[in-house]
């Protein structure tokens, strides 16, 4: 599942990313803070849409790459001697 981090640095404090998944983000001291990982695909989904609403770019998605890239590890094993191609 997709995990999220917020650079309260970055955050321009607008609350957009409440609006759009409150279950998963506040504003704390006029910055955006996950309260919650997203546990559902439509948690994911609404802080997806959290973060192309967020004015600046201080949300970022922390795990779906890890998570790309296990997939691709996660190819067939090869036979002892079996080319790599």
């Amino acid at each position: 599942m997709t995990k999220y981090s917020v650079d309260k640095d970055e955050c321009l404090g607008c609350g957009n990313c409440g609006d759009c998944a409150p279950e998963n983000f506040k504003l704390n001291d006029d910055a955006a803070e996950i309260i919650k990982q997203p546990e559902t695909v439509e948690e994911v989904d609404n802080c997806d849409w959290a973060c192309s609403e967020c004015p600046g770019d201080p949300i970022e998605e922390i795990i779906k790459e890890i998570e790309q890239s296990n997939a691709a590890d996660n190819q067939p094993a090869r036979q002892l001697g079996e080319n790599k191609s």
